[in-house]
């Protein structure tokens, strides 16, 4: 099938003390496959990036949160610590290094 990583891996881990919850995650994504001539006519960088990314990608992310009571929790997500470029789709490059925060609010 065209688009596709024959190898995709993922890993994530979490521990908590008290309140604090740390934990952190990695997708190794490897490389992609069966890319159309039509994309590398297109995008000529694609063929330079496909190179580059022989081995595939390894993304790796962190997080932080606090549970302020059993309702509420807030945390602090950084997606793709090392800042890797990477693709997963042709011609399309994934989000770089940034930060999320999403606040989780239970209301019944």
């Amino acid at each position: 099938m065209n688009y596709r990583f024959r190898h995709m891996v993922r890993i994530d881990i979490e521990g908590v003390w008290y309140k604090f919850s740390f934990g952190g995650g990695a997708n190794y994504y490897s490389h992609m496959e069966n890319i159309d001539d039509l994309f590398l006519f297109i995008y000529p960088d694609l063929s330079d990036f496909m190179d580059r990314h022989q081995k595939g990608d390894l993304i790796v992310l962190a997080r932080i949160g606090y549970q302020f009571n059993q309702n509420n929790t807030l945390n602090i997500v950084l997606n793709n610590v090392t800042n890797q470029e990477y693709a997963l789709r042709p011609a399309r490059a994934a989000a770089p290094r940034n930060i999320a925060i999403p606040y989780r609010m239970k209301l019944i």
